[in-house]
């Protein structure tokens, strides 16, 4: 699709992403795959990336600035990630109609073509390797403005142990024993597309080619400092406050339907998060 619309390059900057769009769909090919339907997530991705590039790059901090009313949603960096998000929508960039498809109905939408970009979790890689089109399928960053890497990432929590257990020593060793393996980690590798954030771990040979690319961008942004948090994913203390996620799902799917501009979706999120602390 890139190539016949005349795009030899993942697009580096923000302005060259909006350029490719716009080439797209000269040639009737919508730019992006983005859905939700009943299971929501799926329409919170692009907003990962402005918020990435657009806020959590300028503040790393700013979620736990959030927690703590230092910050809100309502003022000009994140109002300028969902009008970014919006602006997708508005020109056509993003199929409204989409938006009612789920999780497994937004996979499949990408897969057989339905548009050309969809932004998602790196462990799509686990379904992208097992389609007809693996070796057609790339990978880049949501790009910055000024072309510079970042990567959203989040790293997830393993095993947790009650500290009050029967067992408690022997419990603490088990998680780890389960953890640390390299049997149990590459199996998480093949099945989920996990990235194990284990010191010195190296994946199974024989990945599939959008796994290692995707599992070389991410080695790399960490390698070169250039990871900020996943917006949306994160957990525990730095994380939206429970409850507040599924309304993050809600406000973007509002500003890409046209239901609510991104200053009227971020006040919203703004009184969401009063009431659920």
């Amino acid at each position: 699709m890139f190539a016949a619309a005349g795009i030899t390059a993942p697009p580096k900057t923000y302005a060259e992403l909006l350029a490719d769009c716009a080439k797209l769909k000269a040639k009737n090919t919508t730019p992006f795959v983005v859905g939700g339907g009943k299971d929501a997530f799926p329409t919170v991705l692009p907003l990962t990336g402005t918020v990435g590039t657009d806020v959590y790059r300028k503040d790393p901090d700013w979620m736990l600035k959030r927690r703590d009313g230092s910050v809100k949603f309502a003022e000009p960096d994140f109002v300028g990630a969902l009008t970014k998000v919006g602006d997708l929508a508005h020109k056509g960039y993003i199929d409204p109609k989409m938006v009612s498809l789920d999780y497994a109905a937004t996979e499949q939408a990408f897969l057989k073509g339905k548009g050309a970009m969809y932004p998602m979790g790196s462990w799509f890689a686990a379904s992208g390797d097992k389609s007809p089109i693996k070796d057609d399928i790339g990978v880049f960053p949501w790009p910055t403005d000024d072309g510079s890497e970042l990567l959203p990432e989040y790293t997830g929590g393993g095993l947790d142990v009650n500290a009050h257990s029967k067992n408690l020593d022997a419990a603490k060793k088990f998680a780890l024993a389960f953890q640390l393996d390299k049997t149990n980690l590459d199996a998480s590798v093949k099945s989920d597309a996990l990235f194990p954030a284990i010191k010195g771990y190296t994946p199974p040979t024989g990945m599939g080619p959008v796994f290692t690319e995707s599992y070389d961008l991410w080695t790399k942004a960490v390698k070169d400092k250039a990871t900020v948090k996943a917006f949306a994913w994160e957990t525990g203390g730095d994380a939206l406050l429970p409850g507040v996620d599924a309304k993050v799902f809600a406000a973007t799917q509002d500003v890409i339907l046209g239901r609510k501009s991104p200053q009227a979706a971020a006040a919203y999120l703004d009184d969401e998060w009063k009431k659920a602390s």
